[in-house]
């Protein structure tokens, strides 16, 4: 409803219901008011009467009380009702939509139901599957996003917490089930991109050093100090201090007896910042994004249907590692150098 209450009638008709209070601002009228007893509205009123912008905030795992700003300009006459001719919006600071506006129909007479599907939906529990790829190394899955958990001497290393607080609380909580008695001491994140973070709060509630490209380390710091008042996860009632630790181009954790190796991918378009984990005692890589396998073995892939396989190929044999398994963030098996080489003969990079 919030998207509702941020367009131009939306916004009036919910601060005319919510007791919204004004003060003069530059530009015109600033009005403010709160929905649903948390969610913060606040919008510019020009000297026309015409809403120029809409702030409100949204919950989000990573950035917490995320701003949503909505631009309305080149308000014109479409029969009768006076609407923006353009429409854009940021959210946290970047654009998120960027809409202009041919036509304007009052009131149209519509028919919309929404399938049983969705109004009987309910959210499936999380599961965590594991699969143990070598003495103290745990594969999970069970959702669209996979981890690692691989067991140190004295300690626990987990490779991503991703999706959201339920999903990374599930993988923590199985890390801990599959190895009693140890801390979990590092969470090595791969990249910055949000489906694979969004756990990563829970991650620095742990206790966990966070391990991360050094490009990460400024927004990862940011991260664990945004305000969650809208919807509270545990880091924002305990206040703990966070540690990170950037690496470069090769980082290593080892406790004398494993080693976890990490290495930054080159040239890889997807993102800058990625991190695959190779454990050279199990020739195991550990990858997101970069490959998923067809569920099948043997499909034939058609470029570019594995856009990045090539890369993630190249840098195998740049590293000159000695990988015998590949375990992919996506999709539903493990796979092999020999079906990747395939994969890069096709693709698109």
């Amino acid at each position: 409803m919030l998207a509702l209450w941020a367009t131009p009638q939306g916004f009036v008709k919910a601060a005319m219901n919510n007791k919204a209070t004004t003060k003069n601002a530059s530009g015109g009228t600033e009005v403010s008011f709160t929905v649903g007893g948390k969610y913060k509205m606040t919008g510019i009123v020009n000297a026309k009467g015409q809403v120029d912008k809409v702030t409100t905030w949204i919950d989000n795992p990573i950035v917490g009380d995320m701003p949503v700003v909505t631009t309305y300009t080149g308000y014109k006459d479409f029969g009768g009702v006076m609407f923006p001719s353009r429409i854009v919006q940021t959210q946290d600071g970047f654009p998120s939509l960027d809409i202009n506006i041919s036509n304007v129909t009052a009131n149209p007479s519509v028919d919309i139901a929404a399938p049983d599907a969705v109004r009987n939906f309910t959210p499936p529990p999380v599961r965590v599957e594991t699969k143990q790829m070598g003495e103290g190394v745990w594969y999970l899955t069970g959702a669209t996003h996979h981890s690692l958990v691989v067991e140190m001497k004295d300690h626990i290393v987990v490779v991503d917490v991703p999706n959201n607080v339920p999903r990374a609380s599930a993988v923590l909580a199985k890390a801990k089930e599959l190895v009693p008695n140890k801390p979990i001491r590092y969470v090595v994140t791969s990249h910055h991109h949000w489906d694979h973070l969004g756990g990563i709060r829970m991650a620095m509630n742990e206790g966990a050093t966070i391990v991360t490209h050094q490009t990460n380390k400024a927004f990862l710091e940011r991260v664990a100090k945004t305000p969650h008042t809208i919807n509270p996860d545990p880091l924002a009632t305990s206040k703990k201090g966070v540690k990170i630790q950037a690496v470069a181009d090769k980082g290593v954790l080892t406790d004398g007896n494993r080693t976890i190796e990490l290495h930054l991918l080159k040239g890889y378009e997807h993102t800058g910042d990625m991190l695959v984990v190779y454990l050279p005692k199990e020739k195991l890589l550990a990858e997101p994004d970069a490959f998923t396998p067809p569920a099948q073995a043997g499909t034939p892939l058609i470029p570019p249907a594995r856009p990045f396989a090539k890369t993630l190929y190249d840098n195998i044999q740049r590293l000159k590692l000695d990988v015998q398994v590949i375990a992919p963030f996506h999709g539903n098996r493990t796979t092999d150098v020999a079906e990747l080489s395939k994969a890069a003969a096709t693709s698109s990079n």
